[in-house]
C-alpha cells in the first residue's frame, strides 16, 4: 500500500490494475479517513458549519461524477480502484499541505484580529477551496492513468 509516492502508484497501476485484494486496504483507509471529521463533535455549531458540511457533500457527489468522466466515463476501466487508491494517496499528500495552509491561515486571521473560535465565512471558503483542489488533483492523476492504459495494448 502506498502512502505518499503517487508517481510510483500510478506507474504500478499503469502496468496492471489493482486486484480486489490490493484495493481493499485503500477502501478501508479511505472510508476511515472520510469518517474521521464527523467523529469530532463541537459544542458551538453555527450556520457556517452546516454550510461546510452541506458544501462538502455536494462537492463530493459532483466530484465523483467529474472523476468518473476523467477516467473515461462509461468506457473507462477500473474506476473504483483508481478512485480509492489515487484518492487516498492524494488526500494524504494534500492533508500535509492543508495543515501548513491552515496554520498560516490562522496566523493571518490572528494578525488581522479576525480569528474566531467558531466557523466563519472565511473558514467556509477555505474548506470549499481545499475540497475543490483535492478533487482537481485526483482528477489529474486518474486521467493520466486512463490515458496511459487506453494507449497501451492489453492493459486493464
Amino acid at each position: 500500500m502506498r502512502f505518499w509516492r503517487i508517481q510510483q502508484l500510478k506507474a504500478d497501476m499503469r502496468e496492471h490494475p489493482l486486484s480486489d485484494r490490493e484495493s481493499i486496504p485503500y477502501l478501508i483507509a479511505f472510508v476511515l479517513a472520510s469518517l474521521l471529521p464527523s467523529l469530532i463533535v463541537f459544542d458551538d455549531l453555527n450556520h457556517w458549519d452546516l454550510a461546510s458540511d452541506t458544501g462538502g457533500l455536494v462537492i463530493t457527489l459532483a466530484a465523483i461524477v467529474y472523476l468518473f468522466h476523467r477516467n473515461g466515463g462509461s468506457t473507462g476501466k477500473h474506476f473504483l480502484q483508481r478512485y480509492f487508491a489515487i484518492g487516498f494517496v492524494t488526500s494524504i499528500r494534500c492533508l500535509a499541505a492543508f495543515l501548513v495552509f491552515g496554520i498560516a491561515n490562522a496566523a493571518f486571521q490572528d494578525g488581522l484580529g479576525i480569528l474566531s473560535d467558531v466557523t466563519t465565512m472565511f473558514d467556509f471558503m477555505t474548506i470549499v477551496a481545499c475540497h475543490l483542489f483535492l478533487y482537481w488533483r485526483i482528477g489529474i492523476h486518474i486521467s493520466q492513468i486512463a490515458t496511459w492504459t487506453a494507449r497501451t495494448p492489453n492493459s486493464g
